[in-house]
C-alpha cells in the first residue's frame, strides 16, 4: 500500500488512503466530487477531518505493518495543534496521499496547469 506523510508538532505521522477511508468518503458521496469540494473551500474543518481520516488509517497500516509511528493522538489534541496556518501543508498531505494510493483520482492544486491525459 502507498502511503503519504505529514509533520505534526515534531512527529511524522503516517497517511494512507486504505479501503476503510474509501469506504467511509463513498458514504459522503463521490470521492471525486469530495476532494474537489475540498480543493475548492480550503476549509479547516474539511481538512482536519480528511487528514485525521488519513493518519487514522496510516496509523493502523503502520502497527500492521510492523511499520514505526507515533502514537495517534486524538482529534481533538490534532485540533489544539494544528492551525489556519497549515492548511497549506495539511492540504499537500492530503494530495500527495490520495495521488499515490489512487492515481486516477486527479487532483488539481491551485496554481498549477491540469494533467494532460495519457492516451
Amino acid at each position: 500500500m502507498k502511503t503519504g506523510k505529514i509533520e505534526i508538532a515534531g512527529k511524522t505521522y503516517l497517511t494512507c488512503l486504505s479501503a476503510a477511508v474509501i469506504v467511509k468518503l463513498q458514504e459522503k458521496g463521490d470521492i471525486q466530487s469530495i476532494m474537489a469540494d475540498l480543493e475548492k473551500s480550503q476549509s479547516l474543518k474539511d481538512s482536519l477531518e480528511m487528514i485525521y481520516l488519513l493518519i487514522e488509517a496510516g496509523s493502523r497500516y503502520a502497527k500492521l505493518a510492523g511499520i514505526d509511528n507515533p502514537p495517534l493522538m486524538s482529534f481533538g489534541d490534532m485540533c489544539d495543534i494544528l492551525g489556519m496556518d497549515d492548511l497549506i501543508a495539511m492540504n499537500t498531505a492530503i494530495t500527495e496521499t490520495i495521488e499515490a494510493a489512487a492515481p486516477d483520482i486527479e487532483i488539481q492544486v491551485p496554481n498549477t496547469e491540469p494533467s494532460q491525459e495519457k492516451s
